[in-house]
């Protein structure tokens, strides 16, 4: 069974809304985007302002042993951040 005519159909099908939208000069909405967007920038006001209200002394607070410090943390999220 020859199955070229029919992946021609699929692939035409599936650039052609591509296509359409690219020739009206409009780009596809992004709504995941956005929304990623919008959490980033709540947690990067979050972490700043809260880097801003410790004092030096806090940095190195942990309550325990096996609990990371201040400090640990907020360098773990930031990381985390960069690297998404």
């Amino acid at each position: 069974m020859n199955r070229l005519p029919l992946l021609l159909v699929v692939a035409a099908c599936l650039l052609t809304p591509a296509s359409v939208l690219a020739q009206e000069g409009k780009a596809a909405p992004r709504p995941i985007t956005a929304s990623l967007q919008g959490v980033y920038g709540i947690t990067t006001t979050n972490l700043l302002a809260t880097a801003r209200q410790l004092d030096e002394s806090m940095y190195a607070f942990g309550p325990t042993e096996e609990v990371r410090t201040a400090g640990q943390i907020l360098a773990h999220v930031a990381n985390a951040q960069y690297l998404f």
